[in-house]
Order: C-alpha cells, then sequence, then structure tokens
C-alpha cells in the first residue's frame, strides 16, 4: 500500500524536526561573544527557542492531519461525482461508513467494529484532554514561579547588580509565556 498523504508530508516536513537536531546547546552558545558565554541566560535563550520550535512543530503536525483529512473529503467528492455520472445509484450512508470514516480504498466495515474503533477514538481524547489539563496546570505554575521571582521588586528586596537584566529577562520569559499560552489556545 503506498504511503498516505499525512505519511508523506510528516516525513518531509518533520523529520529532523527538533532544535537539538539542528543546533545544540554548546554550538549555540558558540555564537555567542566569548565573555557571555558562560552566561546562563544563553540555556535559558535556548530552552525558550526549543519550546518555541516544539509548538511549531506539533501546530504543523495538527494541520498535517487536518489537511489529510480535506483531502480525503475532495477525493470522496470526486468519487461520488464520478460514480454519479457513470449511473451508479450511491448508498450515502454506505459511503459514510465506508469511506469517510477509514480512508478511500479500504474494506467496508461492520457496526461492531466502528463501535469498537470510536470506543478507542474516545478513550484517546479523553488521554488528549487529561494531557492538556496537565499542560495547562503547567504553565499556570510556571507563570506563579516567575511572578513570584519578580514579587522582591514589590517588597523591597533588591538584589543589587544585573537587577536591570534580571527584571527585563523576567518579564520578557512571562510575557513570552502567555504569548505562547495565547497562541495555543487559538
Amino acid at each position: 500500500m503506498p504511503p498516505s498523504e499525512a505519511t508523506i508530508l510528516s516525513s518531509f516536513l518533520l523529520s529532523k524536526s527538533s532544535l537539538q537536531d539542528v543546533v545544540t546547546l554548546q554550538q549555540f552558545t558558540q555564537f555567542f561573544p566569548q565573555t557571555k558565554r558562560n552566561s546562563p541566560l544563553i540555556k535559558h535563550i535556548y530552552n525558550n527557542i526549543r519550546q518555541r520550535r516544539t509548538h511549531t512543530t506539533d501546530q504543523i503536525r495538527k494541520n498535517i492531519q487536518v489537511e489529510a483529512k480535506v483531502g480525503t473529503k475532495r477525493l470522496l467528492a470526486a468519487r461520488r461525482k464520478a460514480e454519479k455520472s457513470r449511473g451508479k445509484d450511491v448508498d450515502r450512508d454506505e459511503v459514510m461508513v465506508g469511506d469517510e470514516l477509514y480512508a478511500a480504498g479500504q474494506k467496508q466495515v461492520d457496526l461492531r467494529e466502528i463501535v469498537a474503533r470510536m470506543e478507542v477514538a474516545e478513550d484517546l481524547l479523553k488521554t488528549e484532554l487529561e494531557e492538556l489539563h496537565e499542560e495547562t496546570d503547567r504553565i499556570l505554575e510556571e507563570m506563579k514561579d516567575i511572578a513570584g521571582g519578580l514579587s522582591d521588586l514589590r517588597y523591597g528586596k533588591l538584589p543589587g547588580e544585573g537587577l536591570e537584566d534580571d527584571l527585563v529577562a523576567g518579564l520578557k520569559a512571562l510575557t513570552d509565556l502567555c504569548e505562547r499560552t495565547m497562541t495555543t489556545k487559538r
């Protein structure tokens, strides 16, 4: 059986897509001036870029799945039109069960198997929902940690040197986290 559209797109767009495959932390550190290479902010920047790239990769993966479904629907519509033009009477329920639920070209499936597959899909959706709740909790905790780190300013516990840089870095991390969260929910 030839590879599916989703398989082809995934192998082309997502192979070697993680930041670690492109550049390691050590290689990334070498992009900075010699005097700044020991800064802990470099690792923070690298991790931030890695998270953004992972988010983008996840979005691409979802888009591939959506595009594969749309392509399947287009193929089914073309098939129905061709069958109608040949004079065949197409039973809508038969086409939906045979093609739309399990992709074009596969055999017809009986009702028990459809129910079983739907139960598996339900379990997968429940698992995905739990993962989303866990991610939401993690993001909330991360935001609280960042805001807590900045709370020293409110209570007058100023550390001295590097305050401005620490403040800018903390606010930037909080802003990035909020923006990432907002784009994820859209």
